[in-house]
């Protein structure tokens, strides 16, 4: 997973034989991601064949040279290990399209969707000047101040009876399944000190599990 990110609709692609550049239209299928704005998006995967693009993708095809009419059999290099609820694998920036009209893998993926902003894990290798011009917002102290160290991740479930509690740390091979609408609390353990998860202002990425057993 390592710098790779989830391709989502609106997605900026690039066909080795069109004349311009097009955005991947992914139809609803259940599975979104929040970006940095805040708004959900959903998640492009290998079953988004065919024409998944918005119209005009790609200009005029250079093999044909009429309007590009993508049809794309095969999406590679997705995400393996997760499934989602239409049967496809998640794409990232890394994957790549095999289209009828080339017969080859022409359509790569430029910009994965996402919305990007300022993340707290480029400030300590920024001047406190190139930050404060990119986000003015960005608290100036913080910057210079050492990134917490995460030890482990506290799960509280209080609605059960009796109560659960899960610990990243201490229960390494335990699976905790949740259920529809139950209330999770998280405590992050940081430099011997419990903090609320809030605090930290991390990003969750939440999967549902497949049936089939996956870890999500």
């Amino acid at each position: 997973m390592a710098d790779k990110h989830f391709v989502v609709h609106g997605a900026l692609c690039k066909c080795n034989f069109g004349t311009t550049l097009g955005s991947i239209r992914v139809n609803a299928n259940g599975e979104y991601m929040n970006d940095a704005e805040g708004s959900s998006k959903a998640v492009a995967s290998s079953a988004d064949t065919g024409n998944p693009f918005m119209p005009g993708a790609f200009g005029v095809c250079t093999l044909t040279h009429t309007s590009c009419i993508p049809n794309i059999l095969q999406w590679k290099d997705a995400l393996p290990g997760i499934t989602l609820s239409n049967g496809g694998k998640i794409l990232t920036e890394h994957s790549t399209a095999l289209c009828a009209a080339s017969g080859s893998t022409c359509v790569s993926i430029l910009h994965h969707g996402q919305t990007a902003f300022v993340a707290d894990q480029g400030a300590p290798g920024s001047t406190a000047a190139t930050t404060a011009a990119l986000n003015p917002l960005a608290n100036q102290q913080q910057l210079h101040s050492t990134n917490p160290v995460v030890h482990a991740i506290i799960l509280h479930i209080d609605g059960r009876n009796p109560p659960v509690i899960f610990n990243s740390e201490k229960q390494k091979d335990k699976v905790i399944p949740v259920r529809i609408n139950e209330t999770l609390l998280f405590k992050i353990e940081c430099n011997n000190k419990y903090i609320d998860a809030d605090d930290l202002k991390l990003r969750w990425k939440i999967l549902r599990q497949q049936e089939s057993g996956e870890s999500c």
